[in-house]
């Protein structure tokens, strides 16, 4: 067998250790890093094998940027499982040690995986260059030979210039014995040799200069070809349907691009940071693998943690008290503006299909719209519960009675429904002309976009409907922060301003925020002139962030719901007082 290597000294045995020094994981985190690498590399398996499971089982899914697109999931499970287990378990181990044989496979593994993301994506971009510039001629071009052709060529490519470059490596006799890197790779396997490596320096600069060529020279072909195709024509389905189809391959490109770029120079430039080169290594083989399933763990975690909220909430009877009766409603309205918008994206992300029905838009525009007018509806319930609670304490147990809260929460809901049934009555009455919905997701702008006919009636009772909510929830919210800032102001007992600064604060912060996205995503449908991408942004942030932050900032600052949640989830451990506050 080939002479072990050691990272401490320069001796011979029969493994190969792996420099994890620069990490400096202390031995209390390594359990809590091990824990959370292990969760990434699961959720990133599982949503990757889905993928690959899906393209199979769907007939429908059957056609050529599926076969090809089934390549992609496949390179990134190589990637990731070359890498990850393995690094994770040097973590815990501690020994990092690893056979040369082993070693040289982990090497090969990974420069495969490298060179069959930017071959595979060129494959991609070609194949929508096809279909978006020379769309009759799809099906003769792709036909299933040239398709298996294609494939055939982007591993066969692909396996041959990895294996000419470790061909010549192996052959190389060692001197060294510490691999400086936190995984094998050809460069760090170079520096273990003491010998002329001229030869496997050019080979290695040659496979790198050909797969970036054939990569780069096909996907800029490509992407320019439809820039221009997007320009000729006067059709804003094409152009919606290039910017769809082509944004997440560029992201994906650019990103490996520059990760994998910096990764190769920093090996020929001595001063760069060795921490700083490994954390970029990584990342070739984390994030790409990761992009489409942290679009999934944001819904599975959004959900999670209003599911939380609510539950907690719902089982304690400590906590059925007029405020949490309230906040209670937000989690629930959280969930269906989550529930909206995130199951929509990711089938469109795994199936790479944009395409909606009409009566799945308008559903999802329909609750949409309940999630937003909703969330100002509770945002201005919960202020009026606070301005009784401070600024009139004795009287808080008469106003918010059991009775008067029901009341409050049944208004509330029935106001949003009918006052979105209205609004969505008034738009299905129309047959629709266009099929481009100009947003990421629907909303009734978006659909009223659709329409040739007079929209006049919806255009004023959409303007009523905003100006009614925003005037009625902006008066009473400022109403009742007024009204909490003169008690503050007046009380000279400083418990009550911290309970009013505590209890506000964040609920303003919240409130800020909704109002700011909102108004500027439902105004920019009404100026022709703003960024489509500004508008966009604005519009999938009202969607995203308020479901992510209000189980956060309502649950875990809110003293009482953190000790319940705590207690739900270690039922059998008492979470001390000094613990609680020094989470905060």
């Amino acid at each position: 067998g080939h002479p072990g290597i050691l990272m401490e000294n320069i001796s011979f045995s029969d493994s190969f250790e792996l420099n994890l020094d620069p990490f400096l994981i202390p031995v209390k985190g390594k359990y809590p890093v091990f824990l959370m690498g292990t969760l990434v590399y699961l959720f990133s398996v599982s949503c990757n094998l889905t993928l690959m499971l899906l393209i199979v089982a769907q007939q429908n899914l059957h056609k050529p940027m599926y076969f090809i697109l089934f390549s992609l999931p496949f390179n990134d499970l190589i990637g990731i499982t070359t890498m990850l287990p393995k690094v994770l378990s040097d973590i815990v181990t501690e020994t990092s040690k690893v056979h040369y044989h082993l070693c040289v496979l982990q090497g090969f593994l990974l420069h495969m995986y490298g060179g069959g993301i930017l071959f595979v994506l060129a494959a991609m971009a070609f194949d929508r260059y096809v279909a978006i510039c020379q769309p009759l001629r799809y099906n003769a071009i792709m036909t299933p030979a040239t398709v298996a052709l294609i494939i055939l060529l982007i591993w066969g490519l692909d396996f041959i210039l990895i294996l000419s470059l470790f061909s010549m490596q192996v052959r190389l006799p060692r001197c060294r014995s510490t691999i400086m890197n936190v995984f094998c790779d050809n460069p760090s396997l170079l520096k273990l040799t003491c010998v002329n490596t001229t030869a496997n320096n050019v080979l290695g600069l040659f496979n790198t200069a050909i797969i970036q060529v054939i990569s780069v020279s096909i996907q800029i072909f490509s992407y320019v070809k439809i820039l221009i195709a997007c320009t000729v024509t006067r059709k804003s389905g094409a152009k919606s349907k290039a910017i769809n189809t082509c944004s997440a391959q560029l992201l994906i490109f650019i990103i490996f691009e520059v990760v994998a770029t910096f990764t190769i120079l920093s090996h020929r430039f001595k001063d760069i940071s060795t921490y700083l080169q490994k954390i970029m290594g990584m990342l070739i083989f984390l994030v790409p693998p990761l992009l489409n399933p942290i679009v999934i763990l944001t819904y599975c975690i959004i959900v999670f943690f209003n599911l939380t909220l609510l539950i907690t909430i719902a089982l304690n009877r400590d906590l059925h008290k007029p405020m949490h009766l309230l906040l209670i409603n937000l989690p629930i309205n959280d969930m269906i503006g989550a529930t909206a918008f995130f199951p929509q994206l990711i089938s469109s992300i795994l199936s790479q299909d944009r395409i909606i029905s009409y009566p799945a838009c308008f559903l999802q525009a329909l609750l949409a719209h309940l999630y937003g007018t909703g969330s100002l509806l509770i945002l201005t319930a919960m202020a009026f519960d606070r301005y009784i609670a401070i600024c009139c304490p004795l009287r808080y147990n008469s106003i918010m009675s059991n009775s008067n809260v029901t009341k409050i929460i049944i208004c509330l809901w029935l106001a949003d429904y009918v006052m979105i049934a209205v609004l969505f009555l008034l738009l299905i009455r129309f047959n629709i002309c266009r099929t481009v919905i100009v947003d990421m997701y629907c909303n009734n702008p978006s659909l009223m976009k659709l329409i040739c006919e007079d929209t006049r009636i919806n255009n004023y009772y959409g303007l009523f409907l905003t100006i009614f909510l925003q005037c009625g929830s902006l008066s009473a919210v400022i109403f009742t922060y007024c009204q909490i800032l003169l008690t503050c102001l007046m009380n000279r007992q400083s418990d009550t301003k911290s309970k009013a600064i505590q209890t506000c604060a964040s609920h303003l912060v919240v409130f800020i925020f909704l109002e700011f996205n909102a108004m500027f995503t439902l105004i920019s449908h009404r100026f022709e002139q703003t960024s489509p991408f500004l508008r966009r942004a604005f519009g999938v942030s009202v969607m995203i962030f308020p479901p992510f932050l209000n189980p956060v900032v309502y649950g875990l600052k809110t003293k009482e719901i953190r000790e319940k949640i705590f207690n739900l989830i270690f039922p059998k451990k008492v979470v001390p007082c000094l613990v609680i506050s020094k989470m905060m």
